[in-house]
């Protein structure tokens, strides 16, 4: 059953901030070492995702194709190129949401088979900012509709007030995303997102369920407080 859901969040990777396995196999996600003559020594971007180390137990690290990692990464500042959005303020501006580079960013994914809960985070050193991700997915964008080659999703994001210290103006999110698929029944998953920017880094942890509701603030804030930490550290 897990697994057919996790099929189901691969075809909505590019909406929901997630992205589906195969297996649960280490996942070793690409690392990037950018430097900087005038800013001196710059940390790899996997010292910014969330490390199995990271996570409570039960959870394993998942190994993503490089489909599902473009995805995650490219739901940082709105839905995939190729997808519709309506409103049509909500349509991602090319100009804003670049076509990314994977050498840019890192991403990890970790699942827990016996809950079905599944926990993604990401890194990017270029554009989108979370302030580009609550103009699109947030701000006047809250409720909306995402039309891809895969399905039509329905989409509804809303704040919810959680400090990360040590980070200014966060965007955190409670979402709900309803999508029809050839072959599957209606799925609808509930997720809680984090998106906050660090030293030149955009860093986004995400807490989904995939069998159910599962909405725990205080697991999502234990993570995105270890991720936080992690990346002011560096």
């Amino acid at each position: 059953m897990v697994r057919r859901l996790l099929s189901v969040v691969v075809a909505i990777a590019a909406v929901a901030l997630v992205a589906g396995c195969s297996s649960s196999s280490t996942s070793a996600p690409p690392t990037s070492s950018v430097a900087s003559s005038s800013a001196g020594f710059v940390a790899p971007l996997t010292q910014f995702v969330l490390q199995e180390r990271d996570m409570p137990a039960g959870f394993r690290s998942m190994s993503l194709t490089d489909q599902q990692r473009s995805a995650t990464i490219a739901d940082v500042g709105g839905p995939a190129p190729g997808s519709t959005v309506s409103p049509a303020q909500c349509q991602p501006d090319p100009s804003l949401v670049p076509a990314p580079t994977a050498s840019r960013h890192a991403v990890s994914a970790f699942v827990d088979q016996a809950s079905g809960v599944l926990v993604t985070s990401t890194a990017s050193r270029e554009d989108p900012t979370s302030a580009i991700y609550a103009r699109y997915h947030v701000d006047g964008c809250g409720t909306r509709t995402v039309r891809t080659s895969s399905g039509t999703v329905s989409v509804t994001e809303t704040r919810i007030p959680i400090v990360i210290r040590g980070v200014t103006d966060p965007v955190v999110v409670e979402q709900t995303s309803s999508v029809s698929l050839a072959g599957f029944a209606q799925s609808t998953t509930h997720a809680l997102i984090a998106v906050f920017d660090v030293k030149g880094t955009t860093v986004t942890v995400s807490r989904r369920s995939l069998t159910g509701v599962d909405l725990n603030r205080v697991a999502f804030q234990q993570l995105v407080g270890i991720a936080a930490a992690q990346a002011l550290g560096t």
